[in-house]
């Protein structure tokens, strides 16, 4: 399992990972990220912002997972800057590798990149009955933190945070024996 930061050439694979993620989860992929490939173009859209953190995991050369993340915004996205805070918007591991720790060693990655960079936060919205995922955001030190609402497709989504101190403080000391 190789983990790097994800190139434009990965894109469409990243969004074809994401779509069978949710055709094994939901047994259909919803309408909207069908329609003129508009996965795809969201995000490449994300992937070129200054902020982005695309990253892919490789097993011998095909890529099976990607994570998405960017600098949080104030008013769902729309805003002005949170300092301090990266939102991760993506998250999706094929099938076939699912309970492969590779969801783990993408947030894993992430957080490190994220506390060296002085990030002191990470949040994400997850689906509430994704039973599998929540708990992949828990054992990576993500925590709900009380806030939930519906999203676009009417489903509950509930929002997790994840404090990054030790991660800096262990980035700035190294780990302890």
């Amino acid at each position: 399992m190789r983990i790097r930061l994800g190139a434009s050439g990965d894109i469409e694979d990243a969004a074809l990972i994401w779509e069978r993620a949710h055709l094994k989860r939901l047994g259909f992929v919803p309408a909207a990220t069908r329609k003129e490939q508009a996965l795809t173009l969201l995000i490449a859209a994300r992937a070129s912002l200054a902020s982005t953190k695309f990253l892919v995991c490789e097993v011998s050369s095909t890529l099976v997972g990607m994570l998405l993340a960017n600098q949080a915004r104030e008013a769902d996205g729309a805003g002005d800057i949170i300092e301090g805070l990266l939102h991760v918007s993506f998250v999706a591991v094929h099938p076939d590798y699912w309970s492969c720790g590779i969801a783990s060693s993408l947030l894993d990655r992430v957080a490190a990149e994220a506390a060296a960079e002085g990030y002191a936060r990470m949040q994400l919205w997850v689906v509430g009955d994704n039973d599998r995922a929540r708990h992949v955001y828990e054992r990576s030190g993500f925590r709900p933190s009380g806030s939930q609402k519906l999203d676009g497709h009417g489903e509950t989504i509930v929002h997790y945070e994840n404090n990054l101190a030790k991660i800096a403080h262990l980035a700035k000391t190294g780990p302890t024996a």
